[in-house]
């Protein structure tokens, strides 16, 4: 390659497929973030294998490819890559330039960003890409705790293999111990004890440290952004998930004082929100820099607006064609998959009350119930027992105040239990804590467009083992701390995807009234009766009695006016002098 330099030819889109049918805005926005190369003979522009960058276009000169034993030429104003620009693509053959040749690229970075900031008139082109790109990852679909219906998972990683082999020190140093006890040793059976123990022992711990990376995931879907951490050994889980459309920022970056770390590509990869609450940081991740630019090319080739279904139009399957024509690929006409219909997954939108979890219950009234049964037991025991015999009625009256001491905990404790709630609602969700004795009564009332984040947490045997956890609600533009909890409740992870299906559901209908409104025509200004001339077709769509009405109380008023002669009409009043006379 000689040189590049950014530019442009004048009719460089005009006559390719997808791009011809865009507005000369876009094409514009296109042409100036493209790139211009020139290549030598024998040069090689991609590899075989070496990821494509995106859209190339010849513009002189002569390049070929081989697959198998036959030879393609690439042909000036041909493009080739063109499903590059959608998705990271590699290449199957490598591309060579026969003589020299004048290349365009078109970067895949660059046409995402400008496709998503596309203007007012190219929105079916937005939707397309969205689609396409949904179709060519529906063989990545898979199935995950919570999915819903019809929901698509576009992308599923797990950490780096690294972060499970590097913790495989321990071991790895059990086994190497053991060998050299074994053979130091002159005892053999001794040592063939030994290497049996350090074995099984490191074979447990490998499987322990296998289980444990496995069971941290990231999952993209049409829908949201879900990451899952669960720890075997502290018997925690926790699921954190944001709307797709709620990620402002995705970046990536390498550990600093890991020199691994960019030799066996792997880094953090943090997935930023409206809010720092709302943001999802993920350690040890492969490859984290093409993993940043796919997540940000889902969020900017996927409508995140909430729209109504939409039914497949002509222009729609006009697209389809457009970019199956440029990608090289076969167009079906089969219904278009509704990428952000929040009519998949919807639930009921009835009111639904959560209390906290019945072992929460057990330990608030615990002790009281132990004070209560200790007093009943007294007082069983009071007429046989006879160190309470000896008090009289002073140990019976003793027993009777220590139950209901014990019954008055008790009922505080539950009346406690029972007043803490969350409730969620069509629009909001209220989080209700009270205490009894007037010691606390505070309430939450959050709008449900406004959460940014949903995690639930269970940690310890209990919690994992009857299912109850923490939610944790960020909302947008709140820092960390600023984090709404509620703790105890029954199915945490059932209740962060209600929250979540609630929060679809309501982002729809406002999008849809949104529509509605639009649709509705103004209202014209009221005109002057003498202006008015209403055409013969308007008339008649007005009821005759109305006619009749306005006539009637118009017309004395202006045939006075019109049968009163000129003299007698009221005359304006005399001009005022320029400069008033002083008092």
């Amino acid at each position: 390659m000689v040189g590049q330099e950014p530019g442009g030819m004048t009719d460089l889109f005009s006559d390719l497929p997808f791009f011809r049918h865009l507005s000369n805005t876009t094409r514009s926005r296109l042409l100036h973030a493209s790139l211009k190369s020139r290549y030598e003979a024998g040069s090689t522009v991609f590899r075989k294998g070496q990821k494509i960058r995106g859209l190339y276009l010849l513009q002189e000169g002569g390049a070929e490819y081989r697959i198998g034993k036959e030879t393609h030429y690439l042909v000036a104003g041909v493009p080739l890559g063109g499903a590059a620009l959608f998705q990271s693509v590699a290449a199957d053959v490598p591309l060579v330039v026969t003589q020299p040749a004048t290349l365009w690229l078109l970067p895949r970075e660059s046409f995402q960003e400008i496709i998503q900031q596309a203007q007012a008139t190219d929105p079916k082109a937005r939707l397309a890409c969205a689609r396409w790109f949904a179709a060519q990852n529906a063989h990545r679909a898979s199935h995950f705790p919570g999915q819903w219906d019809d929901e698509r998972v576009l992308l599923f990683r797990r950490r780096h293999l690294w972060a499970m082999c590097r913790k495989l020190w321990l071991p790895s140093l059990l086994i190497a111990a053991a060998l050299a006890i074994g053979i130091g040793s002159s005892f053999v059976l001794s040592s063939i004890v030994l290497l049996w123990v350090a074995a099984v022992s490191a074979g447990t711990l490998g499987i322990y440290q296998f289980v444990e990376w496995w069971n941290d995931s990231l999952i993209v879907s049409n829908r949201r952004v879900i990451h899952i951490a669960r720890t075997i050994l502290g018997l925690q889980t926790q699921v954190s998930e944001t709307a797709l459309g709620n990620v402002q920022q995705v970046s990536a970056d390498f550990p600093p004082r890991d020199p691994l770390a960019r030799l066996l590509n792997y880094g953090t990869l943090e997935l930023r929100a409206t809010g720092d609450a709302g943001s999802i940081r993920i350690h040890d991740m492969s490859a984290p820099r093409a993993l940043q630019q796919e997540i940000m090319g889902y969020c900017s080739l996927f409508e995140t607006d909430h729209a109504k279904d939409e039914t497949v139009t002509e222009e729609e399957n006009l697209w389809r064609k457009e970019i199956a024509e440029l990608t090289g690929e076969e167009c079906t006409l089969e219904p278009p998959l509704h990428l952000d219909s929040a009519e998949n997954g919807r639930s009921d939108a009835a009111e639904r009350m959560y209390r906290k979890h019945i072992w929460v219950w057990l330990g608030h009234i615990w002790l009281g119930a132990l004070i209560f049964f200790i007093g009943l037991a007294l007082a069983l025991s009071w007429p046989v027992w006879p160190p309470l015999q000896s008090l009289g009625g002073i140990g019976l009256a003793m027993s009777i105040c220590i139950m209901v001491i014990g019954g008055v905990w008790m009922y505080l404790m539950d009346w406690d239990w029972r007043h803490d709630l969350l409730i969620l609602g069509e629009n909001t969700i209220i989080l209700h804590h009270r205490r009894p004795l007037w010691l606390q009564s505070e309430r939450d009332e959050i709008l449900l467009e406004r959460v940014d984040n949903v995690t639930s947490r269970s940690v310890g045997l209990l919690q994992t083992l009857w299912n109850f956890g923490e939610i944790r609600l960020a909302l947008m533009g709140d820092d960390a701390e600023d984090v709404k909890r509620f703790s105890g409740v029954p199915q945490p992870q059932r209740v962060q995807q209600e929250i979540s299906r609630r929060r679809e559901m309501l982002l729809s209908v406002k999008e849809e009234r949104a529509q509605e409104l639009q649709l509705v025509p103004p209202l014209a200004p009221v005109a002057r009766r003498d202006e008015l001339n209403l055409a013969a077709a308007d008339s008649a769509t007005i009821p005759h009695s109305i006619h009749e009405d306005v006539d009637h109380f118009f017309e004395p008023m202006f045939d006075s006016y019109q049968k009163r002669p000129a003299e007698e009409l009221p005359k304006p009043p005399p001009n005022r002098p320029e400069e008033l006379p002083e008092d």
